[in-house]
């Protein structure tokens, strides 16, 4: 009762403050309906709140507030949106939301955003979301996702999520296709053969202990077939075959 109490006085704020000359008042609103935002977020990412068509309503009162886009808070919207439309099978709404979310982060990276990686990172997952779900644009969007996780290596790759890299490589749809499989496989070729020029250093123990983080997603989901690649696990440097 609290929260929904909070958050009816702070929309009666907002319709009061719309078309107001104050613009330090609209930016403080927008402020606290981004703490909003970030507090339904977690509470989402926690299964403590499922309003998420509410969080879009939010990142528009941000936007009439600052007088700007955000698409950056649209992309999050939209993605947890996606998460919540795949818990209710909700196939439509996981394309739509999916593709609404790559069109967000795309126009972040038009607008010069400097945390590439991140972006990276989100266009590689949404894609291979979509892989799933779109059997006649499964290889485009697999190797959409490849590219965008191949980059966010390339921009830090001792920060970067190499389990988006390693499920690219080491899992398959339930609908896979042959060429797939083929795209899969000579590219988990070329990451092995490159696994042979490292040398005993961060990096080495970096995708180390990534594999061993893959193997535990392995380990802990159902829904998608995964073949841990024992053969390619990396260890100080050393390749193990």
């Amino acid at each position: 009762m609290e929260e929904e109490f909070e958050e009816s006085n702070i929309d009666d704020l907002f319709e009061r403050l719309k078309d107001s000359d104050s613009a330090q008042e609209k930016a403080d609103l927008a402020e606290s309906y981004h703490d909003l935002f970030n507090e339904m977020s977690y509470d989402f990412a926690c299964d403590k709140f499922d309003d998420v068509e509410y969080l879009y309503t939010i990142v528009e009162k941000i936007e009439i507030l600052k007088g700007v886009v955000s698409w950056s808070l649209r992309a999050h919207a939209y993605s947890m949106q996606m998460d919540q439309a795949e818990k209710n099978q909700d196939i439509a709404s996981v394309i739509s939301n999916g593709h609404l979310a790559i069109d967000a982060l795309y126009n972040q990276l038009t607008e010069g955003e400097e945390n590439k990686q991140f972006i990276y990172q989100n266009l590689s997952h949404y894609y291979y979301t979509l892989s799933n779900y779109l059997p006649d644009k499964a290889v485009e969007y697999w190797e959409k996702s490849l590219y965008y996780s191949k980059e966010s290596i390339l921009e830090n790759a001792m920060g970067a999520k190499w389990v988006m890299y390693f499920t690219l490589l080491y899992s398959t749809s339930k609908q896979e296709s042959n060429l797939l499989t083929e795209h899969r496989a000579s590219e988990a070729t070329i990451f092995r053969n490159w696994c042979f020029s490292l040398n005993q250093d961060g990096l080495a123990y970096t995708i180390a202990s990534q594999f061993i983080r893959f193997k535990m997603v392995t380990e802990d989901n159902d829904s998608v077939n995964y073949s841990f690649p024992e053969k390619v696990f990396i260890l100080a440097g050393k390749v193990f075959v």
